[in-house]
């Protein structure tokens, strides 16, 4: 009896993903194919697309600041699956726009 008391109380502070089965190596896996299908999928069409992140460096902008951008329209963005992608070639085109001439 005392042994399956103390194996019913490790179920009970068992991470979910051991309960149903999946190894850490299969967990390991499926994150990896993950991340390798969404940097596959933010080249596509031989465009670069930046993160938020990314743009955020490029622009020296903070994440906020470019999330009211996008949401207000100012700024070229995608928005796939919920995730903001920024074309890097449209933010060059984009930050033209506000070149000052030079005098003299």
């Amino acid at each position: 009896m005392f042994v399956s008391q103390n194996k019913h109380k490790q179920m009970e502070h068992t991470p979910a993903i051991l309960i149903q089965g999946v190894s850490v190596d299969d967990l390991v896996a499926r994150i990896r194919s993950g991340l390798l299908q969404e940097l596959q999928s933010s080249k596509t069409e031989g465009k670069d697309y930046l993160t938020l992140d990314k743009a955020s460096e490029l622009l020296d902008l903070s994440k906020s600041t470019i999330y009211g951008m996008t949401h207000r329209k100012e700024i070229p963005h995608i928005k796939r699956r919920g995730k903001l992608l920024f074309e890097r070639e449209e933010l060059h085109k984009w930050l033209a726009k506000f070149r000052q001439p030079v005098e003299g």
